[in-house]
Formats: C-alpha cells, sequence, structure tokens
C-alpha cells in the first residue's frame, strides 16, 4: 500500500513528532511518502529521524495559500497514485481537502492534533459541504476530543485513535544527563525534581506553573521545577521572569529534551489548552508520573491516583495541592505511579498498537 503524509514542516512539535513515528511503522509493510509544504527550520526539525526508507519531498512553498500550489500537490499526488493521504495540522488540511474534490477515489485520514476548540470553525465550514464531499475521515487523539467533536458535528466522519510513539529511550550518556541536574536544580542530590517541558507560549498557561511553584516553595524548599523549551511569546516570558519563582528554573532550549525525564521525580503539564502531547507519552514510556490541569486529552492519559494527579480546575491552588499531593507520598506510592504509568503507555500508547488502529480505520 502506498501512503502519503502532508504536513507544514517537519519543525519541532508534537504533531510533527507523531507523523515522522508513524511514517516510521508504516514502513515496515508499505511505501510511505512525506510531503513537507513549507520550509523547516534547517537545526531544530524531525528530519533526521526519519526512516531511511521512507521518501521525504521537500515542496519549500514560501506562498501560504496559491491556486498553482493546489495543482503542483495534485500533480505529485498523480505521480505517486497512493491509496491512503494522511493529513496533519491546518495547512495541509485545507489542501487536502481541495485535493479530495480532484481525486476522490483516495481515502483521506485527517488527524486531529489538538482539542475541538482550535478546529471548530474549519470543521464547521466543511460540516456544511458535507452533502458534497463528506470523503475526509476526521481522528480525534483522545476520547474526550472525540466525544466533544461527536457533539458538535455528528454527520461528519469521525474515529478515534490515540496518538503514540515508540517508547522513549534517553540518546545522552547518563553522565550528561547528571550534569543537566546538577546544573538546573536546586538541590540534585535530594531534592524532589519536577520537570516541565514546552515552548513559552499562552496556550501551556506557565503563569499557572510559576504562581503555583511559588506556593510551595515557601513550604516544600526541597521541590524546584526545571522547566525547557523555546520561548514563542517575548512578553510572557518577561511576565514569568518578573513572578521571580525561586523554585522554577527556566533553561530555554534543548534538543531531545526527553532525555531529561529519565531522572525526574513526575512531568507536571499546566495548559489550558492540550490535544494529547507527545511529551506526557513520553514520561509514560519512562515510568514518570504526570501533574496535570484538566486540559484536553490529558483527561484521557492521566488517570487520577493511578498514573498520576489531574487538578480540578486551572487555578493555582488546585495545581498546588496537586504537586504537594505527589510531595506527601511515601517512595512506595510513587513508584506504584511510576509502574502504572508505563503499564498505561505500554497498553494505549506504543506507536505500533496506534499504527494497527489507523490499518484498521482504512478498511472500514
Amino acid at each position: 500500500m502506498k501512503i502519503i503524509h502532508v504536513i507544514k514542516s517537519l519543525n519541532i512539535g508534537g504533531a510533527e513528532n507523531f507523523v515522522v513515528q508513524l511514517a516510521n511503522q508504516q514502513i515496515l509493510s508499505n511505501s510511505v511518502f512525506i510531503i513537507v509544504l513549507g520550509d523547516t527550520n534547517s537545526k531544530n526539525n524531525f528530519v533526521k529521524s526519519i526512516h531511511t526508507s521512507v521518501q521525504l519531498i521537500q515542496l519549500n512553498w514560501k506562498n501560504k495559500y496559491s491556486i498553482k500550489q493546489v495543482f503542483e500537490l495534485n500533480r505529485l499526488i498523480g505521480e505517486i497514485q497512493p491509496e491512503i493521504i494522511h493529513i496533519h495540522l491546518s495547512l495541509a488540511f485545507i489542501y487536502g481537502y481541495l485535493i479530495s474534490y480532484i481525486k476522490p477515489k483516495i481515502k483521506y485520514v485527517h488527524t486531529i492534533h489538538s482539542n475541538i476548540i482550535k478546529w471548530k470553525y474549519r470543521l464547521s465550514l466543511i460540516n456544511r459541504f458535507r452533502y458534497i464531499n463528506n470523503r475526509i475521515l476526521h481522528i480525534c487523539i483522545a476520547p474526550s476530543i472525540y466525544d466533544e467533536t461527536k457533539k458538535y458535528f455528528p454527520k461528519l466522519k469521525l474515529a478515534m485513535v490515540r496518538n503514540g510513539i515508540k517508547r522513549c529511550i534517553p540518546q545522552r550518556e547518563q553522565g550528561e544527563i547528571k550534569e543537566f541536574w546538577d546544573r538546573f536544580s536546586l538541590d540534585s542530590e535530594t531534592g524532589i525534581h519536577f520537570l516541565s517541558i514546552g515552548t513559552v507560549c499562552d496556550s501551556k498557561n506557565y503563569k499557572l506553573l510559576s504562581l503555583g511553584f511559588d506556593k510551595i516553595g515557601k513550604q516544600y524548599p526541597q521541590a524546584s521545577c526545571t522547566h525547557i523549551g523555546a520561548v514563542s511569546d517575548q512578553n510572557l516570558m518577561t511576565e514569568l521572569k518578573n513572578i521571580n519563582t525561586s523554585n522554577l528554573i527556566f533553561t530555554g532550549y534543548y534538543k531531545d529534551a526527553s532525555d531529561f525525564l529519565s531522572s525526574a521525580d513526575a512531568l507536571v503539564i499546566s495548559s489550558i489548552r492540550e490535544g494529547m502531547p507527545i511529551v506526557a507519552l513520553e514520561a509514560m514510556s519512562m515510568g514518570v508520573p504526570i501533574i496535570t490541569t484538566p486540559a484536553g486529552g490529558m483527561v484521557d492519559v492521566v488517570v487520577d491516583n493511578y498514573n498520576g494527579f489531574i487538578t480540578k480546575d486551572f487555578e493555582v491552588d488546585s495545581l498546588a495541592k496537586a504537586i504537594v499531593k505527589y510531595i506527601k507520598l511515601p517512595d512506595h506510592k510513587k513508584q506504584e505511579l511510576s509502574n502504572n504509568a508505563k503499564e498505561s503507555f505500554e497498553k494505549y500508547y506504543e506507536i505500533s498498537s496506534v499504527e494497527k488502529m489507523y490499518k484498521y480505520q482504512y478498511v472500514i
């Protein structure tokens, strides 16, 4: 079977990571192509992670929307003659939807990588034209996202396939990982080390993280949180620095940041909006419990008191209480959370199982 994935770029991001991992799994029994529409950052990308048998086609489009580009993509798809086209994120979705009119015999699979709020407007538009074109199968990456999408758009073709990855194995040597924690934690030997990973932007809600750890630090000085991630909102970063939380340390961007999860006690996700972040799956694959707000698909990933803790809302007190709850656990209970996190990953999120679920959707 010939399968195409279409995406805007292969820059560092959860959806981009998932595309590469799914393509790498599909190539074991299919012919797989990744078509990248726009430019990819030359330094920070997933290109080198692509299996050597997956064919990468980079179009390097400079314009966002163009009729000429529709025909260019249509011609390329005609040359490849795929049975399945996967479309990911906004730009690929728009072009994929237009191509589905021209090439109606191909099966189109659109993975919704975030919650319904971000996609409500686009889906409402194609919902109006469903009598003319309802060919695209929309895959929701978590049960809660599927339920919400089904509520608003019951006539669209919908299915649920959980996000997935290959089990995460650190690429760095243990000495390099220890050196990182020695540098960026308040007490690398006996302290409690929380980790936060993600781009500094509005949706990640790091103001909540800062205020939460500011509150915790007064009572539990041995607990600190290290944040890894690039900054896309400098004004927000300035605001976070002004809060001046002494036990929250911002390191900036690190490649393969998930390596440092191997020595973290727990991952903290403070987001106001989420789909199913890859970092959460990376953490669980290493047996790292997750403390999270009830954002998007996180309510499906984390089972409260089983593989982590979910706050009841998005308030500072709720986040602080959930983190303190973890801090106060005896060691054997923390180990239970760790074991359960790993078990959850193996049961639901291992990429080979996810690929089988996509394959099942192809034939129904």
